[in-house]
């Protein structure tokens, strides 16, 4: 399992947008990742666990599934390709469309 924790400054905590319910006790971010999770529309979603709020810390937790070859940013930044003039090649995109394959 892996947890993703946000810290609030107090402008943002009291935002409306920052909450899917007048109460202020489900993030927009976990409600969102919660109904992509369970869409099953795309598998490139992590799977989402659960969620937890802490107002006296302005913060909050997303509970997700262990991703155990890491995000696509990383994956990207490591297999990257650059041509002779520094610019990004596609050389990448098998390379992660094979291991984004296998982990399902």
């Amino acid at each position: 399992m892996v947890v993703k924790e946000s810290y609030l400054q107090q402008r943002l905590w009291d935002q409306a947008t920052t909450w899917a319910d007048p109460e202020r006790e489900l993030p927009t971010e976990a409600a969102t990742h919660c109904q992509l999770s369970l869409s099953k529309t795309s598998s490139s979603i992590v799977e989402y666990r659960t969620y937890a709020v802490y107002p006296t810390y302005k913060m909050y937790r997303i509970y997700m599934a262990y991703c155990p070859h890491g995000d696509v940013e990383r994956l990207i930044a490591q297999y990257q390709k650059y041509d002779q003039h520094g610019n990004h090649t596609k050389e990448y995109a098998p390379m992660i469309c094979t291991i984004t394959m296998e982990a399902s």
